[in-house]
């Protein structure tokens, strides 16, 4: 039960040392500074909760030279789930560039919270650690058996790796499961977003076991649409307005981002 909803609800790092991951050619570079998108999440066509994110893009300097982004989102809603009204809410950082990554998420569901720590080594195998008040438990995952996160799917550059292969294993932040299917290259489209038609493109991903899902990004990597269907109910969520290209400046990483380990907080 618990994974379907995360599945539902959630969109959703490479190792130390690796190149830093240019655009494709032809593909506009994101923006620098912060992007700040708000999605309305819908069921059955009703809207139940809303996803807030925030991209901030950190410059290169003289220790990391390359861009790296920090993800922040917190989302809400009340869905119904195999009969059931569930009330669900997570808050979410990932650090992502070309240097070790990490995430962390604290989630809620009707009152049960639980965290989960995640980061890439630097020969690329991800460790996930889930704590709950007087459990913890850990899961360990080659390079080979996870090609990107389920927060790297608001990442402007990481999310197209999901079109590198055939297939795709994620790891989905807000349960540790990997799950893996096969990825059709849907074509270009429009979407309309805050009254604007924008050009996107769009994926399809179909895990095991069902609850196939589309994806819909900008030339500029913004996730601009998404849907999903799992035990038989669509989901859909839509970026409620276009994000401006704007300039902000240096942005500062919170502590504990990028390190070399994960570091346990009590709930």
């Amino acid at each position: 039960m618990r994974a379907a909803l995360i599945l539902l609800l959630a969109t959703l790092a490479p190792p130390a040392g690796a190149a830093p991951e240019p655009a494709p050619a032809g593909v506009p570079a994101p923006p620098a500074g912060e992007q700040h998108l708000v999605y309305d999440l819908y069921q059955g066509g009703r809207r139940v909760g809303s996803r807030e994110v925030r991209v901030h893009f950190v410059p290169p300097d003289e220790v990391v030279p390359f861009e790296t982004r920090l993800i922040e989102s917190y989302e809400e809603a009340t869905v119904e789930v195999a009969g059931r009204t569930v009330r669900h809410t997570a808050r979410a950082s990932a650090h992502g560039g070309a240097g070790t990554a990490s995430f962390v998420v604290s989630v809620a569901d009707d009152g049960e919270v639980r965290e989960l720590q995640g980061r890439q080594a630097e020969d690329g195998h991800w460790e996930v650690v889930e704590i709950r008040p007087g459990a913890r438990e850990q899961w360990s995952w080659r390079r080979s058996e996870v090609d990107l996160s389920s927060l790297d799917l608001l990442d402007p550059v990481r999310h197209r790796r999901l079109g590198d292969a055939p297939t795709a294993s994620i790891l989905l932040a807000e349960t540790a499961q990997v799950l893996s299917g096969p990825v059709t290259d849907l074509g270009e489209a429009t979407v309309e977003v805050g009254g604007r038609e924008l050009l996107v493109h769009r994926w399809s991903w179909e895990p095991e076991g069902g609850g196939r899902a589309e994806f819909a990004w900008t030339p500029e990597g913004v996730l601009a649409r998404f849907d999903l269907t799992v035990l038989g109910t669509r989901l859909r969520a839509v970026l409620r307005e276009a994000p401006e290209r704007e300039v902000f400046g240096t942005i500062d990483l919170p502590d504990g981002f990028g390190g070399p380990a994960v570091q346990e907080q009590d709930l």
